[in-house]
């Protein structure tokens, strides 16, 4: 899954909009629509706040008990 569906997955799951979720990583809504479009990546500092929020809400891939 690209950063751009993870993002997107993140703000489905969580209801955030991108101006939340651009908030809560001290960044610009122009930068989380970018990534988002996939038309630029995070930075590093912006991946690991990132990833810290993919970690915690969305499943891992695989990991579904059925």
């Amino acid at each position: 899954m690209t950063t751009a569906e993870k993002i997107k997955k993140l703000l489905e799951v969580t209801g955030w909009t991108q101006e939340l979720l651009a908030g809560k990583l001290h960044c610009s809504f122009n930068s989380v629509n970018r990534w988002m479009a996939g038309t630029r990546e995070p930075l590093a500092l912006y991946k690991r706040a990132l990833e810290k929020y993919f970690n915690r809400y969305l499943p891992v891939e695989g990991d579904r008990h059925e």
